[in-house]
């Protein structure tokens, strides 16, 4: 079972993709970006995490292949940043 999380933004505007883009491109190991800027591959400790942005709530959806501690962790501390960054609230991953 993977792990998944979710940050909800005010909008999913140009100005706020590129606040995401940036802080993913400081956090990550290595990123794949496609779909036109709103959805990133990226590796963190040689681990997949998938990040999307949607539009209807306008929220960033987290989700890792992996479901140990370590992933929850990763998973946790990216959904905080990227509230922090982009003015939003982060959603705890189920337990």
């Amino acid at each position: 079972m993977s792990l998944a999380c979710e940050v909800l933004l005010e909008s999913d505007e140009p100005a706020m993709l590129d606040t995401i883009d940036s802080f993913l491109e400081a956090a990550a190991d290595r990123i794949d970006r496609t779909r036109k800027g709103r959805v990133w591959n990226l590796w963190i400790d040689e681990r997949p995490i998938h990040v999307e942005v949607v539009d209807q709530p306008p929220s960033i959806g987290l989700s890792s292949a992996c479901d140990d501690a370590h992933d929850d962790s990763v998973l946790r501390r990216l959904a905080k940043g990227l509230a922090t960054a982009c003015g939003g609230l982060a959603l705890e991953p189920p337990k």
